[in-house]
């Protein structure tokens, strides 16, 4: 635990420097990625999170334009898709892997809030530190930071939306955004199974703290 308060003074300098009270909303417009066809499906995608509470996503074929888009909406009571004028719930395993996905943004934002006993060190490569935390709404992850204290990668397990057990993840990010003080990665990609799996690219970004 030695190494934890001062890993946290490092976070809340270098991913929130804008440190207020209250839940944060984090929005983004970009372009992604889908690595699990063959070819990639390339999307865009507009999203919106009050993290550890609702996510609400707009994603849409490049190809087609927006005339294509699907909605997810992500909440306490549920899960839903929306397509067309259609809204269907999400089946139970969807559900449970959507919020173990959408709850990595509030561990990006645990400088904020973090009860130090949610964290321990673990081993990291040379040069980095790394903790595994330990969050009531989020699956156990490790993230690793350089020697800055910027979150470089992410790892965990999640369920498998289509109910087969649990997948192995990890998250790589890279780049930077800012948006009133909240410094966030421009990219983020995901493997899971050790494969290629999701990659977004951030194009504008905003953030606005809760009271």
């Amino acid at each position: 635990m030695g190494m934890v308060r001062p890993l946290l003074t490092t976070l809340a300098a270098t991913l929130l420097i804008a440190q207020s009270p209250g839940t944060a909303t984090l929005s983004w417009r970009g372009t992604a990625r889908i690595h699990a066809g063959d070819p990639p499906i390339d999307i865009g995608v507009s999203t919106h999170v009050v993290p550890f509470v609702s996510a609400r996503s707009e994603s849409w074929l490049l190809s087609e334009g927006p005339g294509s888009t699907r909605v997810m909406t992500v909440g306490r009571d549920g899960g839903w898709m929306e397509r067309g004028g259609r809204r269907e719930p999400m089946s139970d395993s969807m559900l449970i892997h959507e919020r173990q996905q959408y709850a990595i943004y509030g561990l990006m934002l645990l400088a904020r809030r973090l009860d130090p006993s949610m964290m321990e060190s673990i081993a990291a490569p040379p040069g980095m530190t790394a903790v595994r935390v330990r969050h009531p709404e989020a699956p156990v992850t490790d993230m690793i930071f350089d020697g800055e204290g910027r979150l470089v990668e992410a790892r965990n397990r999640v369920g498998d939306p289509e109910g087969g057990g649990e997948i192995d993840q990890v998250f790589r990010f890279s780049g930077e955004i800012e948006d009133d003080g909240v410094r966030w990665p421009r990219r983020i990609d995901i493997l899971q199974r050790g494969k290629p799996y999701f990659t977004l690219t951030i194009d504008s970004f905003d953030t606005e703290a809760g009271n």
